[in-house]
């Protein structure tokens, strides 16, 4: 895992994370318009994959010790909320503690859906 800092941050807050950009790219809405192409997968979601310059998410919380808590709101249309949960597992897999990592849903009847948890008044009193 590639470092973005000299030590360890005190806590990580990820709101709306994908696991991986190519799963991210087979669920996003413009990848539904582009599913006509042939070779949509190999050329762009693998090359995208490969390309290492997004995060993968799921590999990177393998490795990570710092507190952590994901935002996520069901009814996200561009990220869907499961790939929050396969986070979730993942971090809680490598972490070994319940403590330090924190799975936050927002049901879909908010209307929050990818951009608008920031509008939820509980949000600070959530956040550690």
């Amino acid at each position: 895992m590639a470092s973005l800092c000299n030590r360890p941050p005190d806590a990580v807050i990820l709101e709306a994370p994908y696991t991986n950009i190519r799963e991210e790219g087979a669920h996003h809405p413009f990848a539904q318009i582009y599913r006509i192409f042939p070779a949509f997968e190999y050329f762009f979601l693998d090359t995208m994959a490969l390309s290492n310059i997004f995060f993968p998410n799921d590999e990177n919380l393998k490795s990570m010790s710092s507190p952590l808590m994901i935002l996520h709101a069901e009814d996200d249309h561009v990220v869907p909320f499961e790939m929050s949960r396969k986070l979730y597992e993942i971090a809680l897999k490598s972490q070994h503690s319940q403590e330090n990592v924190k799975l936050v849903s927002f049901d879909g009847s908010l209307g929050y859906r990818h951009n608008n948890i920031y509008k939820d008044p509980k949000l600070p009193a959530l956040l550690w």
